[in-house]
């Protein structure tokens, strides 16, 4: 049985202006309310003790070490799948600390635990990149639906913890829609291929209307389209790990089964422009689209 590696923070004196990681101070729905908490927001640093306590900044620290780690080594990709599926490593961070490292990461972990890993560099270098990847894929998707892009502003884009998760999150992100926000969990930017694949998957999440951008049907379109704008090598992870931690029933896997269906006919026949009208001319029925009503209007146009 491989070591248990606890994941200690900075040793020595704490400097708040090198770890820019971010947390949240305050309940989203709060900040649903009230958007100019955004700034606020986004000024409270990872290491924040007495808000926080040691044990969850240094598993915060440690869900971004163990991602840097993972993309670090790069394991041939079905055990980087493998070790992926292990999501509670970076979405419930606070428990890495009672967690059993992998061994095939234990000797690099160790490396960076000894020489003070600082990830600031690495995360800011990637959220700068994250609007770059939300630009381009609307000019790919405009060109898919064959539509302007829309006039409604792109989203800031940020990275932080929260404490919860809002409603309108699916998993690694989190829009919030009054801010016109969208949170990449910190992460995740360490693995620049999910990164990129979730900033991808809220750019098309942008192009539905309002009344589906929530629903389960969408968030599976939303998965195949990403797919298909990726490259083939980062196709295949993001097939692999597109669920993330969420825990499928067998009526929500037959419908990933049927969506997956449809749209790749879709594809192949160019008909999205089509869904895409049929389902604006939906959205004006309803205030939240029925689970499967995204099926049932692509199979009304094959």
């Amino acid at each position: 049985m491989a070591e248990t590696i606890l994941i200690p923070w900075f040793t020595g004196t704490i400097n708040p202006s090198n770890t820019l990681l971010y947390v949240s101070a305050v309940a989203p729905e709060t900040f649903q309310d009230n958007p100019q908490l955004l700034q606020e927001l986004t000024k409270h640093p990872l290491d924040f003790p007495d808000a926080m306590g040691k044990r969850r900044a240094s598993s915060r620290y440690g869900a971004c070490l163990i991602a840097h780690t993972l993309n670090t080594v790069k394991p041939n990709p079905l055990i980087f799948i493998e070790l992926l599926h292990d999501f509670d490593f970076f979405l419930n961070p606070e428990i890495i600390l009672d967690k059993t490292i992998p061994e095939i990461l234990q000797s690099q972990l160790q490396n960076f635990v000894q020489t003070g890993f600082d990830p600031t560099p690495t995360w800011q270098q990637e959220l700068r990149v994250l609007p770059q990847y939300f630009h381009e894929g609307l000019h790919i998707l405009g060109t898919f639906f064959k539509i302007r892009r829309r006039t409604h502003p792109s989203p800031q884009i940020h990275s932080y913890f929260t404490r919860s998760r809002p409603e309108q999150e699916w998993w690694g992100t989190a829009y919030h829609p009054n801010a016109n926000a969208l949170n990449i969990l910190p992460p995740f930017l360490f693995i620049p291929v999910l990164a990129k694949s979730l900033v991808l998957r809220e750019v098309v999440r942008f192009f539905l209307p309002v009344s589906f951008q929530n629903t389960f049907d969408a968030q599976e379109f939303a998965n195949l389209i990403v797919e298909e704008i990726l490259d083939d090598t980062e196709a295949r992870l993001w097939s692999q790990i597109k669920w993330g931690d969420v825990q499928l029933s067998a009526d929500q896997l037959q419908l990933i089964s049927t969506i997956s269906t449809l749209t790749s006919t879709l594809i192949e026949e160019k008909r999205l422009p089509q869904l895409y009208e049929q389902l604006i001319a939906f959205d004006k029925t309803f205030e939240r689209a029925p689970t499967g009503s995204l099926a049932t209007i692509a199979k009304q146009i094959l």
